[in-house]
């Protein structure tokens, strides 16, 4: 199963950690509709769903965190969501 969370995540969702920072480059792939997946970064639980027009991020935690999607950084407020067009 560890195989299959990690060709999602870091396959499709693009997550990589750099500089210690989050970084998604998420792509929905023509067959699928959505996906989603939950990461756990820096005491925050991040959940991360991508469809055909949007990337939503939501922030399960009192922490706020910046990240970078698709090369921009931004700010998803504690208890938040960011959602962002692709």
């Amino acid at each position: 199963m560890a195989g299959t969370w990690l060709s999602v995540v870091e396959g499709f969702g693009g997550m990589r950690i750099k500089n210690d920072q989050l970084h998604l480059h998420p792509v929905l792939p023509v067959q699928w509709k959505s996906y989603a997946f939950k990461i756990g970064f820096r005491q925050a639980i991040v959940t991360v769903k991508v469809d055909q027009e949007t990337v939503s991020l939501t922030n399960e935690s009192d922490k706020a965190l910046i990240l970078n999607v698709f090369g921009a950084n931004h700010h998803l407020s504690a208890n938040g969501t960011l959602t962002i067009h692709s």
